[in-house]
């Protein structure tokens, strides 16, 4: 099983949003927790519960709102 296959994918998803750093903590967060399972069905289970757990990062974070200048020229 590769965790870098697995974090590359999800780093190509998430870059725009989330820093490297993240990704990978994410992903190394997730292997630790899928430990005891067998290997087959590993990276599947790494990438699905990788990728559910930064979506749930990404929905956490603040939706930058514009500044009122910015505001003020839209109208």
């Amino acid at each position: 099983m590769d965790v870098i296959d697995v974090t590359e994918r999800l780093m190509a998803e998430f870059e725009d949003r989330l820093g490297l750093q993240v990704i990978t903590g994410v992903v190394n967060a997730c292997r630790r927790d899928l430990q005891g399972t067998p290997s087959g069905p590993m990276p599947e289970l790494l990438e699905r519960l990788a990728r559910q757990r930064l979506l749930d990062v990404v929905g956490a974070l603040p939706v930058p709102q514009p500044r009122p200048s910015q505001e003020r020229a839209v109208r």
